[in-house]
């Protein structure tokens, strides 16, 4: 099986990185955007690749997400337990419809 995921995922989150630094300085991780953009990473990937895809894009979606809001945004939101909600599901998510289009 073709594994040409293991550098298209990263290349991916670069360029929603790059694109949110550009364009919206003031909202660190997309966090006020909905739907979240790192949805159509995970959810690409997942579909097209299956479990092991989906999963890396929800873990790396997930990093970014809390290394980006960690640097640039206000650290108080990481004492809420809510707050993680979002990164959870991102990892959830691509783990799940990868697992259900391997079957």
């Amino acid at each position: 099986m073709k594994r040409s995921y293991l550098y298209e995922i990263p290349l991916c989150q670069l360029g929603l990185f790059a694109l949110e630094r550009a364009m919206f300085p003031e909202n660190p991780g997309f966090a006020a955007a909905s739907p979240h953009p790192y949805w159509l990473v995970i959810l690409l990937f997942a579909l097209r690749y299956g479990l092991a895809a989906g999963a890396l894009s929800g873990a790396l979606a997930a990093a970014v997400y809390l290394a980006e809001c960690w640097t640039w945004g206000p650290r108080f939101r990481f004492e809420d337990a809510e707050f993680y909600l979002l990164p959870g599901s991102f990892l959830a998510a691509g783990a799940v419809v990868g697992a259900a289009i391997e079957r």
